[in-house]
């Protein structure tokens, strides 16, 4: 027997990417700074092994030993500058980005406090909740400081009904 499952077409499978392409292409769907965010370790550790490599090839040319030290720091302080460089154009990007789709998205009218409370029917509380002290002001004494019972609370609410209903 022939189902209604076996004449259907078959759907094709979803293309599956392996992960790093996808972490790739999540970090440059947006324009360079994937790429550019990369770079950064590669270009920190060149610039240290090229200005270091300067620094032993002019100490052994010359018979020094003050060029290698020197030019390490320099090529330190050489990456890191990239680096911040590169972060700040990334950063710069994401803003302007961000302000572009903000410029998009419109956003709708918040209604205000005054027409929700306009529109919404007035009903008593459940509970007297008396005002916070001001400062400089005694505190107003409530009838009983002691809390009641449940059974009394239970009570004096039930007696508020029967008075109300009458």
């Amino acid at each position: 027997m022939m189902s209604d499952r076996d004449n259907e077409p078959k759907k094709p499978a979803p293309a599956r990417f392996p992960s790093f392409l996808g972490r790739t292409r999540a970090m440059s769907s947006g324009g360079s700074s994937g790429w550019e965010a990369t770079t950064i370790g590669f270009t920190l550790v060149g610039c240290i092994a090229a200005s270091s490599a300067l620094g032993y090839y002019l100490d052994s040319r010359f018979g020094t030993g003050y060029w290698l030290p020197i030019l390490f720091l320099v090529g330190v302080a050489a990456g890191f500058r990239e680096m911040f460089r590169v972060l700040g154009r990334i950063s710069r990007q994401q803003e302007q980005k961000k302000r572009e789709k903000q410029e998009r998205v419109r956003l709708a009218p918040n209604p205000t406090l005054s027409e929700e409370i306009a529109e919404a029917p007035a009903r008593d509380r459940i509970f007297r909740v008396p005002p916070p002290p001001i400062a400089g002001q005694k505190r107003v004494e409530t009838p009983s400081d002691e809390p009641e019972s449940v059974d009394e609370l239970i009570e004096r609410l039930l007696e508020d009904d029967k008075d109300e209903s009458k």
